[in-house]
């Protein structure tokens, strides 16, 4: 099992898309065997909280928006043979509205 994470992780420090978050590194908890993953700051938590607590201000064009740049990571992911698996908004991180990425 832990081959296998440690091979997934390597390949997707090699995604580079401005909608695919940045893995910057990994490490594990020497007391608890947790492994950690060090990944972009996205400042603005998930687009979950987002929806929870800015929903009535959202526009259309800000849905639009945010609906096509998923589209757009989801894309190059499938253009890279990946396949998400666990796509909903507590997965899809925002930096600045409506700049968004997924984990």
């Amino acid at each position: 099992m832990i081959n296998y994470l440690v091979t997934i992780l390597i390949d997707a420090r090699q995604l580079k898309h401005k909608h695919i978050i940045s893995l910057i590194g990994v490490t594990v908890d020497s007391t608890t065997n947790e492994t950690m993953l060090m990944m972009d700051y996205m400042q603005n938590g998930s687009l979950e909280a987002l929806l929870l607590h800015e929903k009535p201000h959202l526009s259309k064009e800000d849905v639009i928006v945010l609906a096509l740049d998923i589209a757009e990571g989801l894309q190059y992911l499938h253009s890279c043979k990946i396949i998400h698996r666990d796509l909903k908004s507590a997965n899809v991180l925002v930096r600045f509205q409506p700049y968004l990425k997924c984990i």
